[in-house]
């Protein structure tokens, strides 16, 4: 098993934080068309990837130390 970078951990939260825009813009696309059930199901995605962006980069953060 490959050990955590503090590299590979920013790299990886950049990624993360693009997906987290992404489902960004399509979470407002739907709740301006009203369509409540597609705005819910991306904004699950959109919580979890800020998430993972968040932890990957305290992660980053504690490699550094």
């Amino acid at each position: 098993m490959s050990q955590a970078t503090r590299t590979g951990c920013l790299k990886s939260a950049r990624s993360w934080r693009k997906k987290y825009f992404s489902y960004r813009i399509k979470w407002e696309q739907f709740k301006r068309q009203q369509n409540e059930t597609a705005a819910n199901s991306i904004y699950e995605k959109m919580v979890f990837a800020l998430d993972t962006a968040a932890y990957l980069t305290k992660k980053a953060e504690l490699l550094t130390h």
